[in-house]
C-alpha cells in the first residue's frame, strides 16, 4: 500500500503528462464548496489548470463527460493521439454505478465523496488508477467492520433461537409426560445446559473476535463474491456521512504546508454542514471538531503572541491595521437560534425550527401570544426583542440571551426530549476586520438559501421549448450555486451577504406559513411510523406549497414539519419518537400553457410530475449501521413493479425523487406506511 500513488500525486502526474486541464465536478452543498474552494487554491498555487462544473443532477454528469468526449474524438480524428481525461467529483459518486458514467478505458475518476455508505460495486471497480477513491483505506475499514458487526448479530440471533427452540421442545414434552426424569432434575439439566450454552457462546465470542476480517464474515469477501441479499439491504440502509470532502482537502493542505485561516474556515463549514443536514450526530461532530478548534486556538495565541512583548505604539497601530483586512477565526458558543448576529432576537426565535416547533408558533393565533408570555417569563421586553441584535449593547445582548435559554432548557425537557443536542453548540466564526462574527451555521443556513431561491417568473414564456427552458433553469441553478459559493467568504457587509440574509428571511417566512397550512388537520396523515401527504385529492392542496417544487427548498421544509409533528403528534408525553416525514408538491412547469392545454392536463392529472422527499432523524452512532426508515425507503423507490413509470433518483440528494401522477405519488406513501407497521427489517 506504500508504493500506492495519492489522489493529490495522480492529479500532478497527470497535468505534467498531458498537460490538459482537470474536470472539477462539484455538488449542490456547502461540503463539496468549501472542499472546491481549498482545492481550487492548491491546483492554483502549482500551477494546475482546472475546469469547476457545478452540478445538482447525475444527467448533467452525462452532459458534461459527453461535451468532453466530443473534445477528446476531435482531437483523434485531427491526427492527435487519444489522451486520457481526469475527472474529480466532489460530493457526489458514492452511491451510483461509475462505471455506467464513466469509460474507465479513456477517463480517470477520483472520488471525493462524505456520503456513506459507498456503492460496493465502485469499491470493487476501485484500482488506485483508473478509478481513485479518496480515502479508500478508511472506507474499506468502514465496510469491512459493518460486515463484522451483522455477522456477529447474524450468529447471536442464530443462538437465541436455537436456545427457544429447545426451551420450547422441553416444556412440550414435560407437557405429555414423556420425560423420564422429575421435574425438579428436569429444571437442573436445563439450567445446567443454558449456562452451559451461555459459556460457549462467550467461547464462539472470544474466538470470533480472533479472527480475521475474512474469515469473520464465514466466506463472505464481498470484494471479490456477491454479498447476500439480507445484508446488502442492510449495508445500503446505513446511510450517514463519513469524513467531510473539505476536511479531507485540509489534510492534503497539511501535506502540502499550504494551511492558512481560509483553509481552517473551510474545513470547519464542511463538517458543520454534515450536522445540519443530519448526516452525522452530534457526538461525530463534537469529535471531528476538536482537532480544528484546537488548531483554532493555538493560531489564535501565535497571533496575539509577539504584541505581549511589543510596546511601540507604531507597530501595534501597523498590525491592527494589517489585520483589519484579513480573516481571522475564533471558537464560538453558538446560540441555535436564526442568524441572531444579523436579525432580532424575535425573528431568531421565530424562525428556527426547533424553537418555532417546541413554542407551536405555527399557530397563527396564538403564536404571537406565546412568543410574547415567553419573553415576558425572562424579563425580555418584545420590542427590545424586535429590535436588531448588533444595535443592542452588549451587556443588554448577553443578559437577554441567559434569560432565554434558561426558559428553552426548560421547554426543551418538557416537550422536546427527542432533541439530541444542547441550545448551545462550540463551532468556528470569523471576523474581518470589525465586522460582526459569522460563524459556520450562519454560512450553512445562508448557503441553504441562497440555493433554494425560487426562479423568476419571466423563465415562463409559451415561445421557448422545454428542452431550452430546462437548460434556463440550470443556468439559474448555477448563478445560485456561485452566489452561494461566493457567501462562504462574503464580508458581513457587503452586498452579497446582506442579500444573502435576505433570502434566508423569505425562505423561513414561506417555510413558516407552508408549515401552517400542513399542520391543518386532514393535511398530513400521521400513523405510528410515519406522517405522509395524501396529493390524490387535489381539492385538498395549498397555495403555500406552489413555491416547493425545488429539493432544496422543500428540504428546509420537511425538516421544520420533522420538528412541529413530533413535538404535536408524539406517541408520549415525556418521550416522543422522531417519526420520518414524506413530503411531496408538485413540480413547477417549464413552459407557459394556453387555456385549452391547462385545461387538457387539469383532465389528465396522471402527467403532473411531484417531487417527494423524505426526511427521518438521521444516524444515532457512530459507525455504519442500517437505519430502519432509510431501508423503507430504499425497498418502495427500486420497486419497479409497483410503478407504470419507475421513480426518478436523479438528484445528487438520496432522499429526493421525482414521481409521475398524483396515483403514484400516492401510492408511493401508502407503501411506507404499510412498511413502516413492521418494527424490523
Amino acid at each position: 500500500m506504500a508504493d500506492q500513488l495519492t489522489p493529490w500525486e495522480h492529479i500532478n502526474r497527470f497535468y505534467h503528462t498531458t498537460r490538459k486541464p482537470i474536470q472539477l465536478l462539484v455538488a449542490y452543498h456547502a461540503d463539496a464548496a468549501a472542499a472546491s474552494i481549498t482545492l481550487t487554491t492548491l491546483l492554483k498555487a502549482c500551477f494546475v489548470p482546472f475546469n469547476l462544473h457545478p452540478v445538482m443532477e447525475y444527467e448533467e454528469v452525462k452532459g458534461v463527460i459527453q461535451r468532453t468526449n466530443m473534445t477528446q474524438d476531435a482531437e483523434i480524428s485531427d491526427g492527435g493521439a487519444p489522451v486520457d481525461e481526469l475527472f474529480v467529483l466532489i460530493g457526489l459518486g458514492a452511491p451510483v454505478s461509475l462505471r455506467s458514467f464513466f469509460d474507465l478505458r479513456r477517463h480517470i475518476v477520483i472520488v471525493l465523496d462524505s456520503y456513506r455508505p459507498f456503492l460496493l460495486d465502485n469499491l470493487r471497480a476501485s484500482d488506485n488508477n483508473r478509478l481513485v477513491l479518496w480515502g479508500h483505506e478508511r472506507i474499506h475499514e468502514e465496510v469491512e467492520q459493518f460486515f463484522r458487526e451483522q455477522r456477529k448479530r447474524e450468529l447471536a440471533r442464530a443462538r437465541r433461537r436455537r436456545r427457544r427452540r429447545t426451551r420450547k421442545n422441553q416444556r412440550r414434552l414435560r407437557a405429555y409426560g414423556e420425560l423420564v426424569n422429575d421435574d425438579d432434575d428436569e429444571e437442573r439439566e436445563e439450567e445446567s445446559e443454558i449456562s452451559s450454552g451461555s459459556s460457549d457462546d462467550g467461547d464462539d465470542d472470544e474466538n470470533h473476535d480472533d479472527m480475521t476480517p475474512s474469515q469473520s464474515q464465514e466466506g463472505i469477501d464481498w470484494m471479490n463474491e456477491e454479498v447476500p441479499e439480507n445484508l446488502e439491504q442492510l449495508y445500503y440502509a446505513a446511510e450517514r456521512g463519513g469524513k467531510s470532502c473539505a476536511l479531507e482537502v485540509y489534510d492534503l493542505a497539511i501535506l502540502l504546508n499550504r494551511v492558512k485561516e481560509a483553509v481552517l474556515w473551510h474545513a470547519a463549514v464542511g463538517v458543520c454542514d454534515l450536522f445540519t443536514r443530519r448526516l452525522i450526530d452530534y457526538g461525530t461532530y463534537l469529535v471531528e471538531m476538536r482537532r480544528l478548534h484546537n488548531e483554532v486556538t493555538l493560531r489564535k495565541g501565535i497571533r496575539r503572541g509577539p504584541l505581549d512583548d511589543v510596546t511601540e505604539e507604531t507597530v501595534n497601530r501597523h498590525h491592527k491595521i494589517a489585520s483589519s483586512n484579513t480573516m481571522q477565526l475564533v471558537n464560538l458558543d453558538e446560540d441555535q437560534l436564526f442568524l441572531l448576529r444579523h436579525y432580532s432576537l424575535w425573528g431568531a426565535m421565530w424562525y428556527h425550527p426547533v424553537v418555532a416547533s417546541l413554542l407551536g408558533l405555527h399557530h397563527v393565533e396564538d403564536g404571537t401570544g406565546t412568543l410574547r408570555q415567553l419573553l415576558a417569563r425572562c424579563g425580555v421586553s418584545a420590542k427590545l426583542a424586535q429590535q436588531p441584535w448588533g444595535e443592542i449593547p452588549d451587556d443588554v445582548r448577553v443578559e437577554s440571551l441567559r434569560l432565554v435559554h434558561h426558559e428553552l432548557k426548560q421547554a426543551l425537557k418538557t416537550r422536546g426530549s427527542f432533541v439530541k443536542w444542547p441550545t448551545r453548540i462550540w463551532c468556528v466564526a470569523r471576523t474581518t476586520g470589525y465586522s460582526v462574527e459569522v460563524s459556520t451555521f450562519d454560512v450553512c443556513t445562508l448557503f441553504t438559501a441562497l440555493l433554494a431561491k425560487v426562479p423568476p417568473g419571466a423563465m415562463n414564456t409559451e415561445e421557448a421549448s422545454e428542452e431550452s427552458m430546462k437548460e434556463k433553469l440550470r443556468e439559474f441553478r448555477r448563478e445560485q450555486f456561485w452566489r452561494a459559493h461566493d457567501v462562504i467568504d462574503a464580508d458581513p457587509n457587503s452586498k452579497l451577504f446582506v442579500a444573502a440574509v435576505q433570502e434566508a428571511k423569505m425562505l423561513q417566512e414561506s417555510v413558516a406559513t407552508a408549515t401552517s397550512a400542513l399542520m391543518q388537520p386532514g393535511m398530513i396523515q400521521s400513523t405510528k411510523g410515519i406522517h405522509y401527504t395524501q396529493p390524490s385529492d387535489p381539492t385538498n392542496a395549498s397555495t403555500a406549497l406552489e413555491t416547493f417544487g425545488c429539493p432544496f427548498r422543500i428540504a428546509v421544509l420537511a425538516e421544520h414539519m420533522l420538528f412541529a409533528l413530533t413535538v404535536e403528534r408524539g406517541l408520549g408525553k415525556y418521550t416522543r419518537e422522531v417519526r420520518p416525514v414524506l413530503l411531496s408538491c408538485p413540480v413547477s412547469r417549464l413552459i407557459g400553457l394556453n387555456s385549452q392545454q391547462k385545461q387538457k392536463e387539469e383532465v389528465i392529472q396522471s402527467e403532473e410530475a411531484f417531487i417527494v422527499l423524505f426526511a427521518h432523524e438521521g444516524p444515532t452512532k457512530e459507525g455504519l449501521s442500517p437505519v430502519l426508515p432509510v431501508a423503507r425507503w430504499n425497498e418502495c423507490v427500486t420497486n419497479t413493479e409497483d410503478f407504470l413509470v419507475p421513480p426518478l433518483r436523479d438528484f445528487i440528494r438520496r432522499d429526493t425523487v421525482i414521481v409521475d401522477g398524483r396515483e403514484s405519488t400516492a401510492h408511493l406513501g401508502e407503501m411506507l406506511h404499510l412498511r413502516s407497521l413492521t418494527a424490523a427489517l
